[in-house]
Formats: C-alpha cells, structure tokens, sequence
C-alpha cells in the first residue's frame, strides 16, 4: 500500500470536539475509520478484491499499524469484476462504478448511526447512545482517485490537475459537491 496523507492530530481533534458538543446530552463519539486496498486473494490465476477494514479512530496510531494488535476488522470483501461490454473504455468506468455502490450499500447502517445514532453496550454491558462519523478514510493513491471520482491525473483532495502540481497557488479543495 502507498504512503498515506498524515494530518497532524490537532487538525482531528478540534472537529472531534465540535463533532462531540452537537450530540445529545450523554451521547458518545465513535469515530469510525475505514482502509481498502486491492489485493490478490489467491496465489492462482487472478483473483483480486477490495478487502474494506473498519476501526475506531480513537485508537492510538502506534497500535493501529502493528497488525499483530488486529485493530482492523473485515468490514467486507468487495469483488474487483471483468466486464464483457464491447467498449474496453468503459470497462474502468463499470468497475469503479459499481465499487462506490457496494461501498455504499456496506457503509449504509453506519451512515445511518452517524445521523441518528445507535444504542451499543460498551464493554461494562451499559447501553450508550452512539454516533460512528466517518473519520478517516485510507487508501494507497490509486484507490484515493476512485474513491474521490477522479482521474489518475487529478489530485484526490484538491482540483489540481498534474499540470498544476507543485505550483505555488493552492488549488480549491476537492468536496463532494464537485465530485457529484
């Protein structure tokens, strides 16, 4: 897997605590993070998957790249399909399309409890009130441009396109309102 962008925690945790003072009284902030990467998942032929891991952000970055500590669970393992339309062009189109819809139809209960919440036990068997924001989302870069809708000469998170890398003019961010 590719390096992945790293934000200072300061950046996090000022939106966690705005994120926290918009709960109802008593309610609980679990953020959620999810990583894919494509991967063979057989040493024959071509098998190739998108494994989708979930954990929560609040645990310490030391102890989520160990993976001896498995603080990744499989969320699911979603199918890289071959397509047999008769325009080879489109083929990447159909995949990475049908990528967002099966990353939208697993992630749809935890959409759910991000905007209405959950009841869940903690580990004491108490019930709590909880809300799973996405935080984070990582992926090496190529999976960065099919999850942001972009093309492989585009930046993931900006609207800067490979003619304007490195220059000295920040490009506007890269929101889903201009990915939609």
């Amino acid at each position: 897997m590719g390096t992945p962008s790293m934000y200072p925690r300061r950046q996090l945790c000022g939106c966690s605590c705005c994120l926290q003072d918009a709960l109802p009284d008593g309610a609980t902030l679990l953020g959620v993070v999810l990583l894919s990467n494509k991967t063979h998942i057989t040493q024959v032929g071509n098998c190739q998957a998108h494994p989708l891991l979930i954990s929560l952000a609040n645990i310490s970055a030391d102890i989520h790249s160990k993976g001896s500590t498995k603080s990744y669970l499989l969320l699911a393992l979603l199918p890289v399909p071959t397509f047999v339309h008769p325009k080879k062009c489109l083929h990447g189109v159909l995949v990475d399309r049908l990528l967002h819809q099966v990353i939208s139809i697993v992630v749809k209960p935890l959409k759910k409890a991000a905007e209405m919440g959950r009841m869940m036990s903690d580990p004491l068997g108490n019930l709590k009130h909880c809300f799973t924001p996405l935080i984070a989302y990582i992926a090496d870069t190529p999976e960065q441009h099919v999850i942001a809708c972009v093309t492989s000469n585009a930046s993931a998170i900006s609207m800067a396109v490979s003619e304007q890398f490195g220059d000295p003019d920040c490009c506007a961010a890269c929101t889903v309102f201009k990915t939609c």
